[in-house]
């Protein structure tokens, strides 16, 4: 029983602070609207989003529903691709050393 209450303490946590960044990253991207960097901050936006959308799940439904692994798959592949589109802009404001 205690483990499921730490499960839960643990996952409320990840949805309130999930949020907040989220929050931070909206205001972020308002100021950053139109560079490359913005662009970067509003794909983080949206995998903040769906991660604190995954996790509001796992708290009112529990784990082994499909939507929330199916979530859960999507959220990975975002951040897989968040981290390409990182790379990427970072070489091209990198240039030639």
């Amino acid at each position: 029983m205690s483990d499921c209450l730490v499960y839960e303490a643990s996952v409320l946590f990840a949805v309130i602070t999930g949020t907040s960044a989220t929050l931070l990253s909206l205001l972020l991207w308002s100021v950053f609207r139109r560079t490359p960097i913005g662009t970067l901050v509003f794909a983080l936006l949206v995998v903040m989003s769906l991660f604190t959308v995954q996790n509001g799940l796992v708290l009112l439904v529990g784990c082994d529903v499909p939507l929330v692994r199916l979530l859960k798959s999507g959220v990975n592949t975002s951040v897989l691709v968040l981290v390409s589109l990182l790379f990427l802009t970072l070489h091209d404001f990198g240039g030639e050393s």
